[in-house]
């Protein structure tokens, strides 16, 4: 995916869409407006089609406020274990994404410690043996 970068806030988004390109989420609300369903495309997914997920957590930096807007989606149904998954999961990715972009190992060592520290202390799911496993 591409994004043009935006020399004017409020101006123009920047972005240029293509048919190849394009992520699109969906979220089914119920009558009270909580997250009934997740749906999401991705159209360079290697998983044809809409996929369906209990959870979505999706951030973004504002360099002129110097804070990152975040949206925290789960479906109402969501077992208190598998938020307890994904949280952890998101905050062992942090912790690559860290590493990856400042090349700042230390700390993201100490987040990895964290999160295995705290895969340790949560309840959080097992597979069954007829699941299928996750890519």
């Amino acid at each position: 995916m591409s994004a043009h970068k935006d020399s004017g806030r409020g101006k123009s988004n920047g972005i240029s869409p293509t048919p190849d390109q394009e992520i699109r989420i969906a979220v089914i609300l119920d009558e009270q407006r909580v997250p009934e369903s997740l749906q999401w495309y991705a159209s360079e997914s290697p998983e044809p089609g809409t996929q369906a997920a209990e959870a979505m957590a999706l951030a973004f930096w504002d360099p002129h406020q110097l804070s990152s807007l975040r949206i925290d989606l789960w479906t109402k149904d969501m077992a208190v274990d598998h938020m307890n998954a994904f949280v952890l999961q998101n905050l062992r990715g942090l912790a690559d994404t860290l590493e990856r972009a400042t090349g700042n190992d230390e700390t993201a060592n100490e987040i990895r410690q964290l999160a295995q520290h705290l895969g340790h202390t949560l309840p959080l799911p097992t597979r069954d043996e007829d699941a299928e496993p996750d890519a």
